[in-house]
């Protein structure tokens, strides 16, 4: 018991301050959820219905007239009133931009794209522009969270500060930042997730101090379980700590191994996250209008899956919600269970061999085992036989991977999102903010058991 009271002890003076950090930014989150809010949160523009054929120019025609001979992605939309094509060459990732109808190239046309969306999302068609710049990479402001890459970041001009990240390749509202949130994100990155320090020396320093943090509540509950009989025992602050120990110990401990946990993970981070279908498509395989193939639809690319190119349209189903239709480009036929097929190539390609699908669900509303967090719907879910991975999901409009799911990814985010986020109490019956709430007391709890350990220590250094 001796050497583990000198432990604790020890380890107390080392992770005091980190500790005290961690505590008192973890408290800028309900602040954040409830108080600095997003002032808007996964707004989408309404597209209208693509045109007619004869009202652009067949876009196999335009891409030849420009020398493009293959592409990775073409879309036809509707921005500013007029249509135009968005274009990404083969070997090239920024868009080019031109009039459907004159086929005359757009100078600066994704930027001019990003800054007519910010203006339609806020309903305000002559809103001031301050700034607009591509984001290729996460950032303190834009942090991993928002899963959505590249996107443009749009600081209108506007008394609270609103800044819009924008999917121009959806035509989506990625997040959205007033001037105090955005403050608010900056503090909880530099001192809850240390993103001060450079990224290859952030989870091996964040882990020197989290696993001695572990460990000393570990070893404090062990030393309030051994020491019961003495809970009252000795002067006020001793008292006052055993008891806040007894409050808020579990919690710490819950939080301590939940972050560790997290940590550890990040040694080897997700590759799905910048996983995208880059497959080249020859111009020439775009002989077939798409604009004579289908009705009612408000978004249209090619994809290649298998041998063949396809077309695939995005029509507006119920509740918003994306329905695909995909056709044969050179045939002109429509093609059924092809968004299967395009997710599965998808994941063969991510995983680098052929794989074999027990199931697949098309999920068109976030729920437990797909939250928000994730962004991306709708998504097509693939699970797995005899891989790695339990399952993959699929954003198949765009392309991208939304999520990979294995046996170590279920039990990180269990642990988290039950000790870190106090999702149980959730089906205790409590609401968001009163679970917001339990949290906060619990870290003021924690708090005062850290500083009555302080004070200890502090007495006792000065005893000599």
């Amino acid at each position: 018991m001796r050497f583990l009271m000198t432990w604790h002890r020890r380890a107390a003076w080392l992770v005091a301050v980190p500790l005290m950090l961690w505590l008192l930014s973890g408290l800028l989150h309900p602040l954040m959820a409830w108080v600095l809010k997003p002032p808007m949160e996964g707004h989408q523009i309404v597209r209208p219905l693509l045109p007619s054929a004869a009202e652009v120019r067949p876009v196999d025609v335009l891409l030849q007239e420009k020398d493009i001979d293959a592409v990775t992605n073409v879309q036809l939309q509707q921005i500013d009133g007029g249509w135009q094509y968005r274009v990404v060459e083969a070997g090239h990732t920024q868009p080019r931009y031109f009039h459907a109808d004159s086929s005359e190239e757009i100078a600066h046309g994704d930027r001019l794209h990003a800054i007519w969306l910010a203006r339609m999302l806020v309903d305000d068609p002559d809103a001031g522009i301050l700034s607009a710049i591509p984001l290729e990479q996460f950032s303190n402001e834009y942090r991993e969270v928002n899963r959505l890459l590249p996107v443009w970041r749009v600081a209108l001009e506007r008394e609270d500060g609103l800044t819009l990240y924008l999917d121009t390749e959806q035509q989506r509202l990625a997040s959205a930042a007033t001037w105090g949130r955005r403050q608010a994100l900056k503090a909880f990155s530099w001192f809850h997730s240390w993103h001060w320090l450079p990224h290859a020396a952030r989870t091996p320093v964040v882990l020197l101090f989290s696993v001695p943090l572990l460990l000393m509540s570990l070893g404090g509950l062990i030393l309030l379980v051994r020491r019961w009989r003495h809970l009252n025992k000795g002067n006020g602050v001793r008292r006052w700590h055993r008891w806040l120990t007894l409050v808020g110990g579990l919690s710490l401990f819950g939080f301590a191994s939940s972050g560790v946990h997290v940590a550890i993970d990040k040694l080897n981070p997700p590759q799905w996250i910048d996983f995208r279908d880059d497959t080249l498509i020859a111009v020439s395989s775009l002989a077939t209008n798409p604009l004579m193939l289908m009705d009612r639809a408000v978004a249209v690319r090619p994809v290649q899956v298998g041998d063949d190119v396809l077309w695939q349209f995005q029509q507006q189903g119920e509740n918003g919600v994306t329905a695909l239709q995909y056709v044969n480009a050179v045939k002109g036929e429509k093609v059924t269970g092809a968004d299967e097929a395009y997710a599965k190539k998808l994941v063969e390609r991510f995983v680098g061999e052929s794989v074999e699908v027990r199931d697949t669900e098309l999920l068109t509303k976030f729920r437990f085992d797909y939250p928000s967090v994730y962004k991306r719907l709708p998504v097509r879910k693939l699970s797995l036989v005899n891989q790695p991975q339990l399952a993959m999901l699929v954003e198949t409009r765009s392309g991208h991977m939304a999520n990979e799911v294995t046996p170590s990814s279920i039990l990180r985010a269990l642990h988290f999102i039950n000790l870190h986020k106090y999702h149980f109490v959730g089906r205790l019956g409590l609401s968001p903010p009163q679970r917001d709430a339990v949290m906060v007391v619990l870290v003021l709890l924690i708090l005062a058991a850290l500083v009555s350990g302080m004070l200890l220590a502090w007495r006792r250094l000065g005893k000599g």
